[in-house]
């Protein structure tokens, strides 16, 4: 999917998002964190020159894991991404989210921005506008090869652009071309997307972190300078770059709410939650994970209506609830197995967590479990061959089987994922795979391709698979 807009002014007055979204104004400073460096940014369509520029005209960015970009031209200008405002109406099962990012060009010449951003995977984004003074402009939706020489064209013109093309389904890349000397351009982009449902509980997901994927050697994945954005090691982010707003309407009251990965202020009134991002000197850098829970003793249907339109049509939505139930006999009886990547990256803390998480797993298996455990770097190691029954003495072994991991190597998936998705699974049992890694791979389609084929192979025969993805460290 690309969504590109033109260089054509909209007949509409500049979009108010409706609430405080925290911009700077014209009398303060913008925060600016001192970690950029001049680099490359390869496989961008806004950049056509040589791979490695040198001292060529350009905008580049180097970027921390976690960290929002500030781009820097051939001189050294700063052009910071002042801001990033987001905005989630939870109705039911769905989120509409607005994220707004504001630029600014504070050298002397019209400049481009060029940059990867993450969403999330399971979004649609249904809107792309760019205001600049008083100037709104709307997007169009084009295929790829389409709207990059559109791109160009209104580059080549001088026009102000801008290009938003997905990567993956979860990696974005968007550019702007021909920003004015001291203009600020404000860019708004909407999606909607489902919301996690388990036992109960809702989840949402903002995704604050583009990391390094790992690519294998050859050819496999075509697109590897598109997805690894230049990496210039470990960082936080300041609280002034980023705030989210959350204001959450499950249908049936609220509960209780947690946030496992950030501070929030919220309220809880009248079964509705809204939260905010709470303003720190520095964040982690990690997604945004907000969970809240609905389920009660018995089931609930509800129904909710929204904003009618300018003609007076609107729609509405209505939700089931089921009531809480005995996860631990829906489950059933459980074949888990335990990937763990002790590759060279896992060195040190990050190979440290991932035994530990593994460690507190087994230690939460039934008798009526069995399990295994991969190992994997440049090659694949298991620990039985095949799941065993989760008793004292295996257990033992097992742990022993993770105190001997040690890291080196590259990480070479495909042989665990070989061994984890495609065995044989017993008769009565549901297969759990819990793959725990440091890091993106460039092959995620292999992966959850036999994800999809284990699915569906128990499914034909009745029984369940989950294959679960444990991300350790920044």
């Amino acid at each position: 999917m690309v969504l590109l807009l033109g260089c054509r002014a909209a007949s509409y007055p500049p979009y108010d998002p409706g609430y405080d979204d925290g911009y700077p104004g014209d009398d303060e400073e913008p925060v600016v964190e001192a970690r950029w460096h001049t680099g490359t940014l390869p496989g961008s369509p806004a950049w056509s020159g040589p791979a490695r520029p040198g001292g060529e005209a350009g905008i580049y960015a180097y970027t921390d894991p976690g960290e929002l970009p500030e781009l820097v031209d051939r001189t050294g200008n700063p052009l910071p991404l002042r801001h990033t405002a987001v905005h989630a109406a939870l109705r039911g099962n769905i989120a509409a989210v607005q994220v707004w990012q504001r630029f600014h060009n504070s050298s002397t010449q019209p400049i481009e921005v060029v940059y990867r951003f993450p969403l999330p995977e399971n979004s649609a984004v249904s809107d792309l506008r760019m205001t600049i003074g008083d100037r709104v402009i709307q997007s169009d939706i084009m295929r790829r090869e389409h709207a990059r020489a559109t791109f160009a064209e209104a580059r080549a013109a001088g026009h102000t652009a801008a290009l938003l093309e997905q990567e993956r389904p979860n990696l974005f890349t968007q550019s702007v071309t021909n920003i004015a000397p001291g203009e600020d351009v404000l860019v708004e982009i909407r999606y909607l997307q489902t919301l996690t449902y388990d036992s109960g509980e809702y989840e949402l997901v903002f995704p604050l972190v583009v990391g390094p994927r790992f690519v294998p050697e050859g050819d496999s994945v075509p697109d590897a300078a598109r997805i690894s954005p230049p990496i210039a090691g470990p960082g936080v982010r300041t609280g002034h770059d980023v705030s989210i707003e959350v204001d959450a309407q499950a249908g049936p009251p609220i509960l209780s709410y947690t946030s496992p990965t950030h501070e929030v202020d919220a309220t809880l009134e009248g079964g509705r939650l809204q939260a905010t991002l709470a303003a720190k000197d520095e964040l982690p850098n990690r997604d945004f994970v907000l969970r809240y829970r609905v389920a009660g003793p018995t089931p609930t249907a509800s129904v909710l209506l929204g904003e009618p339109d300018a003609s007076g049509d609107g729609h509405y939505l209505m939700v089931v609830h089921p009531p809480a139930v005995d996860v631990d006999a829906v489950v059933g009886r459980r074949e888990v197995v335990f990937v763990v990547d002790r590759s060279g990256s896992m060195y040190g803390p990050p190979l440290a967590l991932a035994k530990q998480a593994t460690r507190e797993l087994l230690a939460r298996l039934r008798p009526v479990d069995t399990f295994d455990v991969v190992g994997f770097a440049s090659g694949t190691e298991r620990l039985f061959g095949h799941p065993r029954p989760a008793n004292a003495s295996n257990l033992i072994e097992a742990l022993r089987f993770l105190d001997g991991m040690q890291s080196s190597g590259g990480t070479m998936m495909a042989d665990a994922v070989q061994a984890a998705l495609t065995d044989e699974v017993a008769p009565g049992f549901n297969r759990y795979v819990l793959f725990l890694t440091d890091g993106w791979v460039g092959n995620e389609t292999e992966i959850f391709a036999g994800a999809q084929a284990l699915v569906r192979r128990l499914s034909e025969r009745g029984g369940v698979a989950r294959v679960f993805g444990i991300g350790i460290g920044a």
